[in-house]
């Protein structure tokens, strides 16, 4: 976080001010992103993390939950928000 410059901002409570890339990796399931991230208390007194997943436009190229994009449903999403 110290070469990001993100660590002031994280400690101050704010996101931090540039995008991180980072990869979940749910079994067979590989997915990245870029995110901010803030921290906060939880309700016992601990730091957690918070992630804040940024998505400027959707990727149709790259498979979400093993499902492949076909052009219908890509047209679809782009002008009803539904497949």
């Amino acid at each position: 976080m110290k070469q990001l410059n993100a660590l002031e901002s994280l400690l101050k409570g704010y996101k931090t001010p540039t995008l991180i890339p980072i990869t979940f990796n749910q079994g067979h399931t590989k997915t990245t992103m870029d995110v901010r991230l803030s921290l906060r208390l939880n309700d016992v007194g601990y730091l957690e993390d918070c992630i804040h997943p940024i998505r400027k436009e959707p990727d149709f190229n790259s498979k979400l939950f093993d499902h492949e994009f076909i052009k219908e449903d890509k047209l679809n999403l782009l002008e009803t928000g539904n497949m």
